[in-house]
């Protein structure tokens, strides 16, 4: 039986970069066939809790774009072959963030022209998190029937966490590379 670990990849870049990217994953939007995409493989198209999505692009920080992608991995975040996938689009920045539910990991990865960094949850982060959403919904053991529910607003909230924790070091990256030169200031003067 497979263990399931559900990802998120967030694509960030210029418009045009992202767009290129898009195209390449085979969707814009909605569900997403692999055999139409040259970024996802076989393997990520169907999860045991959903299949491979794509949710959209949304604004980032003035002239940067975020594409969001959701998908599962059976045993596997599948961040080597994200880390590939960068080299082929080193212009973006790719955040993948994973929760492995069985395995108490849940982290992300910064994915910059194939090079990568990584982060984890700490322990004491994950337990006060799921600790709260328990108090939130009563549940005070675990042979309560909510507690899968409860666990997985958890595990929701800890890859919010993850992608948070690469937000400004993404954004910075895309700001100083060449992907995404600060916009230029008019002379004084009109000229």
């Amino acid at each position: 039986m497979a263990n399931w670990v559900n990802v998120r990849l967030l694509v960030s870049g210029l418009p045009t970069d992202v767009e290129r990217f898009r195209r390449a994953a085979g969707a814009r939007r909605g569900r997403i066939a692999t055999s139409d995409s040259s970024i996802f493989t076989a393997e990520m198209e169907f999860g045991e809790g959903g299949d491979l999505e794509a949710d959209g692009v949304t604004p980032l920080q003035g002239r940067l774009r975020t594409a969001t992608y959701r998908l599962q991995g059976r045993n596997d975040d599948h961040v080597d072959h994200f880390e590939v996938v960068s080299r082929r689009f080193p212009t973006l920045a790719l955040l993948l963030v994973h929760s492995d539910p069985n395995g108490d990991e849940h982290g992300s990865y910064l994915l910059c022209a194939g090079r990568r960094r990584s982060w984890m949850v700490p322990a004491r982060s994950r337990e006060t998190i799921l600790r709260r959403h328990m108090q939130q919904a009563g549940v005070t053991d675990e042979d309560d029937p909510n507690l899968f529910w409860v666990e997985n607003e958890a595990f929701d909230e800890m890859m919010d966490v993850a992608e948070q924790h690469w937000q400004a070091a993404g954004l910075k990256w895309l700001t100083r590379s060449r992907a995404a030169p600060p916009p230029t200031r008019p002379r004084r003067g009109g000229r």
